[in-house]
């Protein structure tokens, strides 16, 4: 459970950071903020999954539901986006969300069968 509300005040404060207007230029390097897109989903994907994991669910299907559901948020948050002013939806943002939503997936499986070998 405390996964879950972990993943969920993560998904929020993401939201409240991704709706917010732009109001100042940013001095970061193009493109920083692909990492920071793939970093935050790969967070979410974990987050998700090591709730279910911790739950004793199939650790395969609770894995890839994770990242599902994390990719879907990650559509969601580009659609709110689009209404935004001094925002907007982008595919390759959505395409960062998806490799982090990998990454993490990859993390939690590999995570998962670490704990699953000890004794």
């Amino acid at each position: 459970m405390k996964w879950w509300l972990a993943a969920a005040g993560f998904a929020a404060a993401l939201w409240w950071s991704c709706t917010r207007p732009i109001t100042m230029p940013s001095d970061l390097p193009d493109h920083t903020d692909k990492l920071v897109h793939a970093a935050s989903w790969a967070v979410l994907t974990l987050l998700l999954a090591q709730g279910g994991v911790r739950r004793g669910w199939p650790r395969l299907v609770v894995i890839g539901g994770a990242a599902l559901l994390a990719l879907g948020y990650g559509g969601l948050v580009e659609w709110a986006q689009s209404h935004v002013p001094g925002r907007d939806a982008s595919l390759a943002d959505l395409v960062a969300d998806a490799i982090g939503a990998v990454a993490g997936a990859a993390a939690a499986l590999y995570g998962s069968r670490r704990h699953a070998d000890r004794p």
